[in-house]
């Protein structure tokens, strides 16, 4: 099971565990992208404030993290 792009979740029934696993190099990858960013839309001020875009834009990564 993958647990976003860099964790991998291990499971022994046997010895009834669960195990979480980081891959830090692709961690440390994935990483570089942190940051802040600017975000543009094509509509206008009185269609979508500010707010709203970012909120919209942070609401498609949660949908995207779920369908993983």
């Amino acid at each position: 099971m993958n647990l976003y792009n860099w964790n991998q979740l291990e499971i022994d029934v046997r010895l009834r565990a669960i195990r979480v696993v980081t891959d830090k190099e692709k961690l440390q990858e994935i990483s570089k992208l942190d940051g802040c960013y600017c975000l543009t839309t094509s509509l206008k001020v009185d269609e979508l404030d500010k707010e709203s875009v970012q909120v919209r834009y942070k609401e498609q990564h949660v949908a995207i993290l779920l369908v993983l």
